[in-house]
């Protein structure tokens, strides 16, 4: 496999960019090298990864109480587990380092000790090793599969996520397979939703932006890449039929 990123398929022109890139860690090498932001699928408290596996799909465990060892001890986890360098949120957190993890803690907290929703976003910078490949950070929750507005939630976290990256003049975004990690989402389901945001971001960009703004959706392998296009030839399709006079 590749070290580096390369550009798999353009699945949408113009004012608002679509493209699909594949990439071993998106985290590391995104994307032309260098995207302003990167969307972090985190989890709603935003502390980062700090068990040393959990399970796909849910529930999200407790924190071990102080004293209790929370580092990997070697031992096999166990399938349908995962660890934090598995997943995007702990190779941001990782990398993002202390100063990122004090900027987090700073962040007003709500209900179950939650400082972001399922289905919004949180504007950061990028802190630490992150620096040189982004310049902000864009943490979302996505909803776990089981959750029966899952569909719903999971495309407003890429609505949400787009809009506070543009708030603050990003012209190129970056994101993982929202949902289809740690929140258990069969890829082909999360393929779906995520093609379904991106076009409808697309359909509502601004005539009058001088410069395009560039959504790249990263994924590991050809496999998930094809799987993303073939959504994408269903929705060009669905929605060529809704538009053909009848």
């Amino acid at each position: 496999m590749s070290s580096s990123a390369r550009l798999f398929r353009v699945l949408r022109q113009g004012a608002r960019r679509f493209e699909l890139w594949i990439t071993p860690d998106v985290v590391a090498h995104p994307p032309h090298g260098f995207c302003e932001a990167l969307i972090n699928p985190a989890n709603a408290t935003l502390f980062g990864t700090r068990l040393p596996y959990f399970p796909r799909g849910g529930p999200v465990p407790k924190p071990p109480p102080p004293g209790v060892a929370s580092q990997w001890g070697g031992m096999e986890a166990g399938e349908h587990m995962l660890y934090p360098q598995q997943v995007v949120d702990g190779r941001v957190t990782l990398l993002g380092g202390s100063g990122l993890r004090q900027h987090l803690t700073q962040l007003p907290v709500g209900e179950d000790n939650a400082r972001c929703a399922e289905g919004d976003a949180v504007f950061t910078p990028a802190f630490g090793d992150l620096v040189p490949r982004f310049k902000y950070l864009v943490h979302t929750v996505p909803p776990f599969y089981s959750n029966p507005a899952w569909s719903s939630l999971l495309h407003q976290c890429y609505l949400r996520a787009l809009e506070e990256a543009l708030k603050r003049g990003s012209l190129t975004c970056v994101t993982p397979l929202l949902g289809a990690g740690a929140r258990g989402a069969p890829v082909s389901c999360a393929s779906q939703v995520a093609v379904e945001a991106a076009f409808t971001w697309c359909s509502e960009a601004s005539t009058d932006s001088r410069e395009p703004q560039v959504l790249c959706l990263a994924v590991l392998g050809e496999e998930v890449a094809q799987t993303v296009i073939d959504a994408a030839k269903h929705l060009d399709t669905t929605q060529s039929a809704e538009k053909a006079p009848k």
